[in-house]
């Protein structure tokens, strides 16, 4: 903490005498969305990366993970064992800190892009803006609302696998008031360089606004069928010098069988009322019901022993089948009140609330015992096409629910020499009661969280710049994964501590620069007891630490740029296992992801670039005493618009440039392909 003051307080000096030369004029600043962040971007306290609708149109991106690469913040970006979720951002994961326009939105499928204006990445514990968890971060999906005036917009992408792609967008102004916005999707591809692996998406998401005289309201439904073969990549392997992905074999080569399915039903119903009591004191109240069905029966691949070194055509791989179905229902419901004024001469932008929360969850699993002849499959010569065959067990039915309780107060002061203190506090109340196979488990957690900052706004190059220093906590229940177990059930919560520093510095009326330091402490992690494996204790302690620096929007008037870098140092602490002193899983050193775009009236040409330094996909050792590694990557995606009138516009993609064989995301004990090179065509029209 002393070393954290004396960089603080340097960064308050020198921010002085930039403000000794120029008298602070506020000026229109750039704002996101999220309904509890009441400052323009440039004094936000942390780094919120925001990937926008027209990089995703840009780049062709058809679905939210391929888009959380775009951003250096996210460390990992998933597998199919959590479609959709599977997320970290340094180094933590976001499985259950991901929300809709600040509204939980938990679910396991493959989100649609075509629904949103942008993708906001919030680094740091985040807990009073969202509630508990959020101890790396959480993802923010803005919707597409209804807009002023009618307007039609149809696209059609197709392309290499099988590609198929359509998007509507359609807005009507109905005048009075009332506005309607309609954005439908039809998806359906395969994945380059990959044998037997298909995609299948229906979802429509309409929405109907309403504005009286202070009074407004938005109620919305987001509808999603997926019908997918996934893709559940190729076996690590052990040797004596380490454990390694499998790369040397064949890339399309699939390991799972004729049978392996993964289908999801999703419906998320939201209302939105907003209500000005005065000019400075607004209500806003909210309601949101999901629902998420799922089925699956996916194959994971296993190579086991020791090998003396690369797997050949002959090494056995044998197929571990997960097979389970689940129910899930979510319902929010938050009331805030949001308020400017002055006291004593300081102003104060307020927003304060309630919550309450009821999530149901049904999950039940089954196990195989596959006959002898499809057990396994040769590496070099895999045969998906073979029918699943052996014995099917239930081995957990399981049904839980959790009832959540909270109130909230954030109010960012402004103090004398123009400087901004934000006081933030949140109570929790996480009552979870489950039921797995007969045996019932319940915990109760109630656990405050706090977050402090203070941020010093000035003037640099007649440009408004910030510093900012911020504390903040968060913790994550036990049964907040919708999982509760005699291992699990008598635990408390881990608890987690972020500190971070950063500056920030409005370049342009769109280009946003900014850089931070970040030290995350998760203490009370759940470790496995070595002396008996049917405990868990809360013995463990993980420090993310590193450096995060941003450049976003429009350089010039033709340029768009966004630029990231994170470099992330982790560390498992204190631990009773054998992974003291190791990285944490999916965290690597390195990551950048850059991406330029120019645009004239008639044509539009861009590219990005994304790397990622090698990571492990565990903590914690095997049984060989090894943890697996997955390589380094870089990929070159590279588009080209061209403007045929003033409705239709065509553009060409092209994704991994130099066919690069690289691992996208990994699980204990597999990795997952990127796709190959893949090329895209695309044509847009709108009226």
């Amino acid at each position: 903490m002393k070393k954290f003051g004396i960089v603080m307080l340097t960064l308050l000096a020198s921010a002085a005498q930039a403000q000794e030369m120029s008298e602070i004029v506020v000026t229109a600043t750039p704002r996101r969305q999220l309904p509890k962040q009441l400052v323009p971007m440039v004094d936000t306290p942390q780094q919120v990366v925001a990937i926008t609708g027209g990089l995703l149109t840009e780049f062709q991106v058809a679905d939210v993970q391929t888009a959380l690469q775009m951003s250096s913040l996210v460390s990992n970006h998933g597998n199919d064992a959590a479609p959709g979720n599977d997320v970290e951002i340094h180094g933590f994961t976001t499985q259950y800190d991901m929300y809709m326009d600040g509204l939980p939105e938990y679910g396991k499928f493959y989100r649609d892009a075509a629904y949103y204006d942008d993708i906001e990445i919030v680094s740091g514990p985040s807990s009073v803006l969202f509630g508990r968890g959020s101890t790396g971060g959480a993802i923010n999906f803005n919707t597409k609302k209804p807009l002023a005036g009618d307007a039609y917009r149809l696209q059609t992408s197709f392309g290499t696998d099988d590609r198929e792609r359509v998007t509507s967008d359609i807005n009507l102004d109905l005048g009075d008031g009332w506005k309607v916005r309609l954005n439908t999707v039809a998806d359906h591809h395969g994945v380059a360089e990959r044998d037997d692996v298909e995609y299948k998406r229906l979802g429509a998401f309409p929405e109907v606004s309403y504005q009286g005289d202070g009074f407004r309201v938005l109620a919305s439904w987001l509808h999603q069928n997926d019908f997918d073969r996934p893709d559940y990549g190729v076996p690590f392997y052990d040797t004596n010098h380490g454990g390694f992905a499998a790369l040397n074999g064949p890339r399309a080569a699939n390991y799972g069988f004729a049978d392996d399915f993964d289908r999801t039903n999703v419906n998320i119903l939201t209302l939105t009322t907003e209500t000005d009591l005065t000019d400075h004191v607004m209500l806003r109240a909210q309601a949101r019901w999901s629902n998420y069905l799922r089925a699956f029966q996916v194959t994971t691949p296993l190579i086991t022993g020791i090998l003396p070194g690369e797997p050949d055509a002959s090494t056995l791989v044998s197929r571990k089948i997960q097979d389970g179905y689940s129910r899930d229902d979510f319902l929010d419901l938050p009331v805030d009140v949001v308020a400017d004024f002055d006291t004593f001469g300081l102003s104060h932008k307020l927003i304060g609330g309630i919550e309450f929360q009821r999530i149901g969850s049904s999950p039940n699993a089954f196990t195989w015992t596959l006959a002898k002849e499809v057990a396994t499959v040769p590496f070099g010569d895999p045969d998906p096409s073979l029918p699943i065959a052996g014995t099917r067990t239930l081995t957990t039915a399981a049904s839980g629910r959790i009832y959540s309780q909270a109130a909230y107060i954030s109010d960012t002061i402004t103090l004398p020499y123009d400087l901004q203190l934000l006081l933030s506090v949140r109570g929790d109340r996480f009552d979870a009661t489950w039921r797995v196979n007969g045996a019932n488990f319940r915990h109760i957690d109630i656990k405050p969280s706090t977050r402090i900052a203070l941020v010093y706004p000035f003037l640099l190059d007649d440009r408004q710049a910030s510093v900012y220093a911020a504390y903040g906590t968060s913790f994550d229940p036990q049964a907040e994964g919708l999982s509760l177990s005699s291992k699990t059930g008598s635990l408390g919560p881990e608890e987690t501590e972020n500190y971070e520093i950063g500056a920030k510095w409005q370049i342009g009326p769109k280009l946003l620069a900014s850089a931070s330091l970040f030290h995350t402490e998760k203490t009370n992690l759940r470790e496995n007891d070595p002396n008996n494996p049917s405990l868990a204790l809360l013995v463990g302690d993980g420090v993310a630490r590193g450096l995060d620096l941003q450049l976003s929007r429009r350089l010039y008037d033709h340029w768009d740029v966004t630029v990231g870098y994170t470099y992330l140092l982790t560390e498992i602490e204190s631990s009773i296992n054998k992974d003291l002193g190791n990285s944490f899983r999916n965290a690597p050193r390195h990551r950048v992801a850059a991406f330029l775009t120019y645009e004239t009236p008639e044509y539009e040409v861009g590219g990005g670039v994304q790397y990622a330094s090698d990571r492990y996909a565990s903590a914690l050792p095997d049984a060989a005493g090894n943890r697996f590694l997955a390589p380094a990557y870089a990929t070159l995606s590279l588009m080209a618009g061209y403007t045929v009138s003033e409705n239709m516009k065509v553009q060409f993609n092209i994704d991994n440039v130099t066919d690069e064989f690289y691992i996208s995301g990994v699980d204990d004990t597999r990795a997952t392909p990127g796709p190959g090179r893949t090329f895209v065509f695309s044509a847009r029209w709108k009226y």
